[in-house]
């Protein structure tokens, strides 16, 4: 049976109370303001609920509070000006709300802050530049907002930083070449924006970057040759943006490079050989010509859609090596909307790993063996 609470008024009468937890139930209604009396308090959970109205002012007066977890609830109305208080706060989530308004300025007041999460909410204009203040902050995370204008020269003095997120907002412009300082940065979500122009080469200074996704902007230019001496990068996502150059020819870190829906062009080198870590890789809806290349036992995914790909797709037979100890895992192939001819190769009953396979729009012919 579903019964649902209201957190009472009287638990504000626990002076002492150091910790409270009450995530994770069904309680609904309006956070009381008498949770603020509990001025002892140092963590304070209240995420994963029901609840709904303002988040109380008095919470101004939590001056000890290191967490405050507020996150999965249906809360609306601003940030209140009181928080500016909460100058002891570590960790701050007030992700999955129906916030609005403006991300306040004083928040980059909060010296000690090492968690910021603001996301899916609805807040809105600039991203303060007081956030660079926060040189102490690890993780940000202001994606699903709507958030527009440019990413804050400032965000250069977040050298502490790990993981930024600010995806899905309205943000344009350029990369501030002042980000090239997060050298702790391993990753960066800056997808579905509008931001333009080229990819900064100052990006190849984020040394510890692990995941970068620039995907469904407005990039254009050449991708920076940075990217492939970055020892850590695993997963590189530019797919729908402008970007007009030819494909690397070596990395040994990436394991998901996902290019699609751009304008890039010439042959796909030998991936078994220069991209022994790849697992996944997306190139569909380019310009790319030659032929089906060669690709390491551990590749997953391979989509060649919408290409210009010519030639015989038996090649892909010669990568077979059947055996126990080094077994072809592709789960997926889509060389469709291409230019391959001749006869459908005779191995494909080999890949017993494959789940979907598509060769649509070529001029293939034959069984498949």
């Amino acid at each position: 049976m579903d019964f649902k609470r209201r957190i009472p008024d009287t638990l504000g009468n626990l002076a002492f109370l150091l910790n409270l937890d009450l995530s994770r139930n069904k309680l609904d209604g309006r956070i009381p303001d008498s949770l603020g009396n509990l001025t002892s308090l140092s963590y304070l959970y209240l995420s994963n609920n029901i609840l709904e109205g303002r988040i109380p002012d008095s919470f101004g007066n939590l001056a000890t509070l290191l967490e405050l977890h507020v996150s999965y609830n249906n809360l609306d109305g601003r940030i209140p000006d009181s928080f500016g208080n909460l100058t002891s706060l570590s960790y701050f989530s007030l992700s999955r709300n129906i916030l609005e308004g403006r991300i306040p300025n004083f928040l980059g007041n909060l010296a000690s802050l090492l968690h910021l999460d603001l996301s899916y909410n609805k807040l809105d204009g600039r991203i303060p530049s007081a956030l660079g203040n926060l040189v102490s902050l690890t993780y940000m995370d202001l994606h699903e907002n709507k958030l527009e204008k440019r990413i804050p020269e400032s965000f250069g003095n977040l050298t502490s930083l790990v993981r930024l997120d600010l995806s899905s907002n309205m943000l344009e412009g350029g990369i501030p070449v002042t980000m090239r300082n997060m050298t702790k940065l391993s990753d960066l979500d800056l997808s579905n924006n509008m931001f333009q122009g080229r990819i900064p080469n100052s990006l190849g200074n984020l040394v510890s970057l692990s995941s970068l996704d620039l995907s469904n902007n407005m990039f254009e230019g050449s991708i920076p040759d940075a990217f492939w001496t970055l020892s850590s990068l695993s997963h590189l996502n530019i797919s729908n943006n402008k970007i007009f150059d030819s494909f690397p020819k070596n990395s040994s870190s990436l394991s998901s490079i996902d290019m699609s829906h751009n304008q890039i062009f010439g042959h796909v080198p030998d991936l078994s050989s220069n991209f022994p870590e790849l697992r996944t890789l997306d190139l569909s809806f380019n310009e790319f010509n030659g032929w089906v290349p060669h690709f390491p036992p551990i590749l997953e995914t391979l989509n060649l859609r919408k290409n210009k790909i010519s030639g015989k797709l038996n090649g892909i037979c010669s990568d077979i090596n059947i055996s126990d100890t080094d077994p072809y895992t592709l789960a997926l192939l889509n060389v469709s909307d291409n230019l391959l001819s001749g006869e459908l190769p005779t191995c494909l009953h080999n890949f017993v790993s494959l789940q979907y396979l598509n060769l649509a729009n070529n001029n293939l012919s034959g069984d498949v063996g």
